[in-house]
């Protein structure tokens, strides 16, 4: 029986390194959208290794058909919280927007999670499967590969790696290139570092295109952050998200693949009790004050127009 069990545990780490290499080999066919030296502007954190990154994770995602809250709690307090709705009226023949195009996911480890939000471009069938496909491929890759990185750099090009796997998720499949919907996408890992005195206990490695949001609650000061505040800096205009995955047509007609003119990738820093917020433009554009009809002055700003006012924290 010792032969036995010891040749059966050889068979099976044989069978998951060539399960690997097969992975290897099928993942390098998918090429990059962003270069590997994308400029990466902010301090190195070595992340705290994973004990049991093996063990099964925890996972919340929406919406389903039912439109309802999904939690997960961990120790009595709601650890993670998520809900995508649809504020649309009502009509005889149903809901206006229907299906929602929003998409969300968290996937959770011991001192790590994975986290992502997509927002299908339009309406329809197309636009709500760019939004999970995107998603899935994103955080999938994620999944696969956030245990092998050791600090914020490689979490990184990690992070900029899973782009191309969202846009293959998005277009594969399709044998015209006008077929697939398009997407915008926020994701990343936030994860607990190796900190010091004075330190940040955690990183959130993110990465953006499109205008989905991120915002960082403070629970020290009690303010809010917004970690996107570029991400509409290059619209044309307010209905411009800025950019997407898919298939983008040029302005003259031909596809041009995905849009990356708001790509970003960053760092930011937090610590046990903050908030991490994460959405699509379908709750934030309801919080803007511009959006909301409201000028400058409304607020007691100085500024007489939105464009003149700087990005605030």
């Amino acid at each position: 029986m010792g032969n036995f069990g010891s040749r059966r545990k050889k068979i099976t780490r044989q069978v998951f390194k060539a399960v690997a290499k097969l992975e290897e080999e099928w993942e390098a066919e998918i090429e990059d959208i962003i270069e590997p030296t994308h400029d990466v502007r902010f301090k190195r954190s070595v992340l705290l290794p994973l004990g049991h990154f093996t063990d099964e994770p925890n996972m919340v995602d929406g919406p389903d058909d039912t439109e309802k809250e999904v939690r997960l709690t961990v120790d009595s307090e709601n650890y993670v919280c998520g809900r995508a709705i649809s504020t649309y009226p009502h009509l005889e023949r149903g809901r206006t927007g229907d299906p929602i195009c929003d998409y969300f996911r968290v996937i959770s480890f011991p001192d790590r999670h994975l986290v992502v939000v997509a927002d299908g471009c339009g309406w329809g069938p197309g636009a709500r499967k760019a939004a999970r496909d995107a998603a899935e491929w994103f955080i999938g890759y994620l999944e696969r590969h956030h245990h092998q990185v050791s600090d914020t750099y490689h979490l990184a090009r990690l992070v900029t790696r899973a782009f191309a796997f969202a846009q293959h998720g998005v277009v594969q499949g399709y044998s015209d290139e006008r077929e697939p919907g398009t997407t915008t996408l926020l994701g990343g890992v936030l994860a607990k570092v190796k900190a010091g005195a004075g330190d940040a206990e955690w990183q959130f490695v993110w990465g953006g295109v499109g205008d989905c949001k991120a915002f960082l609650f403070n629970r020290a000061t009690h303010t809010f952050r917004d970690l996107t505040a570029e991400s509409r800096g290059v619209a044309r205009n307010h209905s411009d998200c800025g950019g997407r995955l898919g298939h983008y047509p040029s302005e003259d007609g031909f596809s041009v693949g995905a849009d990356l003119r708001n790509f970003q990738i960053n760092s930011d820093s937090c610590r046990t009790g903050d908030m991490l917020v994460v959405m699509s433009d379908g709750v934030h554009d309801n919080l803007s004050p511009r959006h909301l009809g409201k000028e400058p002055s409304d607020l007691g700003l100085e500024w007489s127009a939105w464009d003149d006012v700087p990005a605030m924290d």
